[in-house]
């Protein structure tokens, strides 16, 4: 996996021993890159990161948590319309992107969301991110 061929060089980090990714390894960093574009996802990556893998979640919980992140508010406070827009992109868009990167286990809307251990390196990958952010 690509994750496990990540090492570091004196002049940054490669992907593989030469300098060229093969197009499989270039197509899993595009997963990652797509997984990690949208706002809304790295709000469901935060709330799932605190479930151990193989917990499911359903989307109620997830939806509620992503609405309330956006509004910096409590779940429990958001209003119904709030909420139902967000379940929906999360339905619709979000979630699906995070299934097909491998992060977690998403069937359609009646299933719930399952945690996958790879999302421990989704949620890693934010927070490094997010501090490199705060000292640049």
């Amino acid at each position: 996996m690509l994750w496990n061929q990540l090492r570091p060089t004196t002049g940054g980090w490669n992907v593989l021993p030469n300098d060229y990714p093969s197009s499989a390894a270039t197509e899993q960093v595009a997963h990652v890159f797509h997984a990690l574009a949208e706002p809304r996802r790295l709000y469901a990556i935060r709330y799932l990161s605190s479930f151990n893998p193989g917990a499911e979640v359903d989307l109620q919980r997830i939806g509620k948590s992503v609405a309330g992140q956006e509004r910096d508010i409590a779940p429990e406070d958001v209003d119904n319309p709030a909420y139902k827009s967000v379940r929906e992109a999360l339905h619709s868009h979000h979630l699906p992107a995070l299934d097909q990167c491998g992060a977690i286990e998403y069937g359609g809307d009646r299933t719930p969301v399952t945690v996958r251990p790879e999302l421990r390196f989704y949620s890693a990958t934010v927070s490094l991110v997010a501090t490199w952010i705060q000292f640049e």
